[in-house]
């Protein structure tokens, strides 16, 4: 039994490390990116539950919004009255959210009908409370062009929450962009928010939609818990009047891309970092504190060599200003650029984050982005008799960083993925082989069969298909064999055509493992 140790870590890295600073730079992460609190569905009876969510926002010093349905501003109710005035004291925003918030109230073409419903809101939150709103968002999200051209006729009204951002009808500026906190409306899911807040971190704000009425403790628990880690990426709160003005200055000069280089880190940015990743003789260096410590290694300083050690685990790590060489364990590992201090903090290249403590690393050219995918711990690629070793891969398309070097790092709960007919990973066996078969696992095997085309080259370059078909849509986190009859090759691609379940075709390709056996050809 062999066990893949550098080869797996450090397989994306080679090619990307010499690089040129030339080219168009896509955007990253938004600094300082604005959050809007969007609370729905504001009524007399459930005030008690929209108090703990101002006592929260209070407590955190941040502001917030609460959508107030017009109908509950009739009659008396002086008590009700003065907590919104209090709201308001506090930078809580109240805005339009219907008369009613009846499913239909604004789903249809009736134009005075609209603005009477519309008005009547406006008018009793001035009456009641001497407050003018100047936000709305659609009861249910449900409107027509009606709505827009009745919205004009209220000049005060300067934005709308989740409403369709392009359109040529509507004077107000529409926040439309979420990341949302309840995975289903009145319930709460910390992670969930994540995964999509993830997804939203080049927008320059995002709104945070919620039901308070609905939720249970844990819920406000998980709002608090999301206010922290929002504060924590540098996200600035505010309300959607007080951020109009701000907005429409971007949207008219949005920021040119300043050559920033970025880090995500199993597929979250690092954000506020003390030094910024720098470019330096063509080689990406990085802060070295920061990924050892997000790998979870412990840092220790000894200002006299100048040397910084991380430790996890077993392993023990050393590096000293200046030195090309770092020592891992007590042995020599030389780096392909020396650390150096920048602002007090130490930088090394990329290539080293992965020598050290096994994480997969790579530089995403077009993102202006250092990618970093950590390993689960207790899981190795381990090669079995017969097992081709790999020493590399490449590959055309991966969705959300999971990319090639997933598909052999022994953990099936990672993957490649994209989506495609012509997507695919190619596979450096590091020399010349006779390929026997292929194992491979793919994800959702038993559910779907996947379109696939197995492709093998000596040079990388020219390619001879030896395989074209489907896989069976049986096997469960199972590996599937394909024979491949001895073809003698160092590159075997596989090409992902999309997939079939059932009676229904989808484009979406993902590999959990995959193994290759044959033996090396001597000589090479």
């Amino acid at each position: 039994m062999k066990k893949l140790f550098k080869k797996l870590l450090c397989t994306v890295l080679s090619a990307g490390l010499l690089l040129s600073c030339t080219g168009a730079l896509a955007a990253g992460p938004v600094k300082n990116q604005v959050v809007l609190l969007k609370f729905d569905d504001l009524v007399q009876e459930n005030a008690g539950a929209f108090q703990r969510v101002a006592d929260i926002l209070a407590e955190e010093g941040v502001p917030g919004s609460f959508g107030i349905i017009g109908n509950s501003l009739e009659g008396d109710n002086q008590e009700y009255f003065d907590t919104i005035k209090a709201w308001d004291a506090q930078g809580i925003e109240l805005w339009h959210h219907g008369y009613t918030s009846a499913e239909k109230e604004y789903l249809n073409d009736d134009y005075d009908a609209q603005y009477e419903s519309f008005k009547k809101t406006m008018d009793l939150m001035e009456e009641k409370c001497g407050i003018t709103m100047h936000s709305f968002c659609l009861p249910w999200g449900n409107g027509t062009d009606t709505t827009l051209r009745v919205l004009n006729a209220f000049p005060e009204i300067t934005s709308t929450l989740v409403a369709p951002q392009a359109n040529d009808i509507m004077n107000a500026v529409s926040f439309d962009t979420r990341a949302n906190l309840e995975i289903s409306t009145g319930k709460t899911d910390y992670n969930h928010f994540v995964e999509q807040y993830r997804l939203q971190v080049t927008s320059p704000y995002i709104v945070i939609q919620c039901h308070p009425a609905m939720w249970q403790d844990s819920d406000f628990d998980n709002l608090r818990e999301t206010i922290h880690y929002l504060k924590d990426k540098g996200c600035v709160f505010n309300t959607p009047t007080a951020y109009v003005d701000d907005y429409k200055a971007y949207l008219e000069n949005p920021p040119e891309d300043d050559g920033s280089i970025y880090i995500r880190f199993d597929k979250e940015y690092m954000m506020n970092l003390d030094v910024e990743p720098q470019m330096m003789n063509d080689r990406v260096m990085v802060p070295f504190r920061a990924i050892f410590e997000a790998l979870g290694a412990d840092i220790e300083w000894d200002a006299d060599t100048a040397t910084a050690t991380a430790s996890k685990g077993s392993t023990v790590v050393q590096i000293t200003e200046n030195s090309a060489t770092a020592l891992v364990n007590g042995a020599e590992n030389a780096l392909d650029a020396p650390a150096t201090i920048v602002q007090d903090r130490f930088l090394v290249p990329i290539r080293f984050v992965s020598e050290a403590f096994g994480a997969v690393v790579y530089w995403s050219e077009d993102e202006n982005t250092v990618v970093i995918r950590t390993i689960k711990d207790g899981c190795t690629y381990t090669l079995s008799e017969g097992q081709l070793a790999i020493a590399g891969c490449t590959w055309s398309d991966a969705f959300q960083d999971e990319i090639g070097p997933m598909t052999y790092d022994g953990d099936i709960d990672s993957v490649w993925s994209a989506e495609g007919t012509d997507v695919w990973v190619c596979y450096d066996l590091g020399s010349t082989c006779t390929l026997d078969r292929a194992e491979i696992m793919w994800n959702k095997g038993d559910a779907r069969q996947e379109k696939y085309e197995i492709l093998v080259s000596q040079d990388g370059e020219t390619f001879e298909s030896v395989y074209d078909g489907l896989a069976s849509g049986k096997a469960n986190n199972e590996y599937e064999t394909t024979e491949l009859g001895g073809v003698t090759a160092r590159y075997v691609k596989v090409l992902c055509k999309g997939n079939i379940a059932g009676e229904t075709e989808g484009t979406w390709n993902a590999i959990k493992e995959i193994k290759f056996f044959g033996a090396s050809v001597e000589g090479e």
